[in-house]
């Protein structure tokens, strides 16, 4: 029993420290306009239809510097929401229409947009 209450001592003493798992600074390349190929490749990406999963995949790698913080966020969501029902393929579909609509990457977006993103793919 004393080592029970030494331990919720050490906790209670201890402050919780959070930290957000993903980082702005986890991705160096954070510029906020698209290249020209850029668009291009978002613009393909999004011509693909869902049976054709291999070759979304292989294009999304292709466009690591905006679609590798969406895939670690979607994991993240994935992770603390196991039973959730979000498919990665529709996730990023949306997630580059917007991109491509507001013509610039997430990380400039605001918190109002973020909110209507949230509210439609959660």
């Amino acid at each position: 029993m004393e080592a029970a209450n030494g331990l919720l001592r050490e906790c209670q003493e201890e402050p919780f420290q959070w930290h957000m798992s993903i980082q702005p600074s986890d991705y160096p390349d954070r510029t906020l306009a698209l290249t020209e190929e850029e668009h291009g490749e978002i613009e393909y990406l999004l011509s693909l239809s869902s049976a054709r999963y291999l070759e979304f995949e292989r294009q999304a790698t292709l466009l690591r510097r905006v679609t590798q913080p969406l895939m670690d966020v979607l994991a993240l969501f994935q992770q603390r929401r196991p039973k959730s029902r979000v498919f990665r393929h529709l996730f990023m579909k949306y997630l580059l229409a917007q991109v491509l609509t507001t013509n610039t990457l997430y990380w400039e977006w605001s918190s109002s947009i973020f909110s209507i993103i949230r509210g439609k793919v959660a």
